[in-house]
């Protein structure tokens, strides 16, 4: 690694940092705050680069592609299940449902499930064909095409605001956070996920870790460094998650993942039931995460103060 002349930290401003070649880009990490960022801004449009074959695992534009149909049927059974764990989560802090702004909501599957629950929802992105499949799939009426610097929304007009893997594609993220908090209520609450380059598995693996993508992801966040972004930003973290793998607890007493699902649905309102739920997933996380590393994600749920 080697010094030389840096833009400024796009988290915390310093100048100071070391910097190494990777894929034709030059990656910085800041001495200061410990933020990993792209010197240059890679020169690819988000319509382009989040094209059909991006979706479908064909895309020539990813690199480390691993050749993932999202858009299988089975695969999407599988999103939507986690999306419903989402919302469950965000409910949890916020039952009332309200306006939901899920921003680079993809091919819908958030949103799908937002509306489910009863929430009035909005999404976009910067990939015409994932709204027209959000629009076509699951028949989501507010999502366009666009990125939060075309976006005209009002202030405070939203009460949860979603990122699913959307942060690490800020060239400036504090800047762009800044105004998506903008759009958010007093008290509203923001749910973001985005790999963890503090992770035992990031450190393991180093630039052979598999969220090192270029030119897709140009900046990469540890928890403390997305703990020093909401800081400026005036939010209060409400939860830190690393997901793991379930237990599969529910499906064993069960007896399957079908009867375990009809279980879970019909005591989710059960305050008891929903703890035990909470707890044992808590204790799954400590075990496999803090002892055992297997997670390199991170969710955070962040509520605006003012």
């Amino acid at each position: 690694m080697h010094s030389r002349n840096l833009r400024a930290c796009p988290l915390c401003g310093s100048y100071k940092g070391s910097s190494f070649d990777h894929l034709g880009y030059t990656v910085v990490r800041c001495d200061q705050c410990g933020l990993v960022f792209v010197h240059e801004q890679p020169d690819i449009s988000g319509d382009k680069l989040y094209d059909e074959g991006y979706y479908r695992g064909s895309s020539e534009h990813k690199d480390n592609l691993d050749n993932e149909n999202v858009l299988d049927p089975e695969r999407i059974s599988v999103r939507l299940e986690s999306c419903q764990a989402v919302v469950e989560s965000v409910m949890w802090h916020h039952s009332m449902p309200g306006r939901w702004l899920d921003i680079g909501c993809g091919p819908g599957f958030l949103l799908s499930q937002a509306e489910v629950s009863g929430w009035k929802c909005t999404g976009i992105d910067t990939s015409s064909f994932a709204t027209d499949f959000a629009r076509n799939k699951f028949n989501l009426t507010d999502v366009h095409t666009a990125s939060i610097e075309d976006a005209n929304f009002t202030d405070q007009m939203f009460d949860v605001i979603s990122m699913q893997h959307v942060i690490e594609h800020f060239f400036n993220p504090r800047d762009t956070m800044r105004r998506v908090i903008a759009w958010l209520k007093t008290g509203g609450l923001l749910y973001l996920e985005t790999p963890d380059i503090g992770s035992q598995i990031a450190r393991r693996e180093g630039l052979n870790w598999e969220h090192i993508k270029l030119p897709e992801h140009v900046v990469y966040f540890s928890e403390s460094t997305l703990r020093y972004l909401f800081e400026q930003l005036n939010c209060e973290i409400v939860f830190v998650h690393h997901p793991v793998e379930g237990t599969g607890l529910m499906n064993k007493v069960c007896g399957g993942k079908v009867q375990a699902r009809l279980l879970y649905d019909r005591y989710l309102k059960n305050p008891i039931f929903r703890t035990a739920v909470q707890i044992i997933r808590y204790l799954n996380e400590l075990y496999r995460f803090r002892l055992r590393g297997e997670s390199d994600i991170i969710y955070i749920l962040a509520r605006r103060v003012e």
